[in-house]
């Protein structure tokens, strides 16, 4: 699977505007989760010089009483593409104990380079999804997604990914961060 997404800042007042037109234009709210990301480095290259992740998710569905264990993945994600927008390949496969799992790769040689926590709300319509996004330590984010399985859909999904972020924000120009949640971290820190 390849996976098109483009991501964007927002302020506090741009999230509350999007939220609204999400709602006007039919999209589902599907989910409102708390995701815990630790990201890991290889033993035998680096991450950071390769444009690669690995990372061991744990997510939890949050409601007005609590927030639940709903699932855990650990994903592969290869080097972004060199494009205007963020394209590259992606592996998830689910796990049963991101803990144990986590404790295998540290005995295997990997390095636990960060965690990074986000409370996320997933908009879906079709196979679009917009997720908006709360950091830890960096603050509001829009997210437009969508997985393909083949080359040939790459620029047309592209150029709905883009469409459809130009209409969420109301504007013709797009300002998109390329870098990962972890990068932007990372450089803070």
């Amino acid at each position: 699977m390849k996976e098109i997404e483009i991501k964007i800042p927002l302020s506090s007042s741009q999230v509350k505007d999007v939220k609204n037109r999400l709602k006007r234009e039919g999209y589902q709210l599907v989910r409102y989760v708390k995701e815990v990301d630790i990201y890991f480095n290889a033993p035998h290259r680096d991450f950071t010089r390769t444009d690669e992740a690995l990372r061991v998710r744990r997510t939890f569905t949050i409601s007005s009483q609590s927030e639940t264990l709903s699932s855990q993945e650990v994903t592969y994600k290869g080097p972004k593409y060199r494009t205007t927008m963020k394209i590259r390949d992606e592996i998830t496969v689910k796990i049963d104990d991101s803990y144990k799992f986590s404790n295998l790769l540290k005995s295997l040689g990997f390095i636990e380079v960060f965690i990074v926590v986000k409370k996320r709300k997933y908009y879906r319509y079709g196979d679009f999804l917009v997720s908006l996004d709360h950091v830890e330590n960096l603050g509001y984010f829009m997210e437009v997604e969508i997985q393909v399985e083949n080359s040939e859909q790459l620029e047309s999904s592209r150029r709905q990914v883009l469409d459809i972020a130009k209409s969420l924000l109301q504007c013709s120009v797009i300002n998109d961060e390329r870098r990962s949640y972890l990068e932007l971290l990372l450089e803070k820190h």
